[in-house]
């Protein structure tokens, strides 16, 4: 993920995305939180050699995440005001927004196509679909407007919205 990243770079910021600085992010964290003891001085060197470029978009993360130092081990960074940054929660983010970003830079739909049709299929509307045409192929004919269906609706049948 992150070599795509970096050949990426121009691409992301051109999009204006988070999504470098977050994975910078996550590996600082890493260094304090994932490693017992928490190894600070590889922290501060990375965040040294990478925070710097995302300085002015960031600037208050990035004082929050070389402040909550002060608050190490684990035990007391979780009871502080940084406890945020200790939850398990915090890299959830990640892997959407590098899908979101991969697809964009593909030119593809941020929604995977088979989700797509499992959602409308699973409703039931796929079938209505299919019955339409059926009766359309068995009458052999047209339909004579627009807003036309070749089958009678029911009331009860929730509309299909497309976004």
């Amino acid at each position: 993920m992150s070599r795509w990243v970096k050949r990426s770079r121009d691409f992301l910021q051109a999009r204006q995305s988070p999504l470098e600085f977050q994975l910078h992010r996550a590996r600082y964290l890493h260094f304090l939180i994932e490693c017992n003891p928490p190894d600070v001085p590889s922290a501060v060197a990375y965040a040294k050699a990478n925070f710097c470029r995302f300085y002015s978009h960031h600037e208050s993360e990035i004082m929050r995440l070389m402040a909550c130092v002060v608050y190490l081990p684990l035990a007391r960074l979780r009871a502080s005001p940084y406890a945020d940054l200790a939850s398990p929660n915090i890299y959830t983010d990640i892997d959407p927004m590098f899908a979101r970003e991969y697809c964009a830079s593909l030119g593809m739909s941020r929604q995977i196509p088979l989700k797509v049709v499992a959602d409308i299929g699973g409703g039931g509307a796929l079938a209505r679909i299919e019955k339409g045409r059926k009766l359309m192929r068995e009458r052999k004919s047209e339909w004579s407007q627009a807003d036309e269906l070749p089958v009678r609706l029911s009331s009860a049948v929730p509309l299909l919205s497309v976004c």
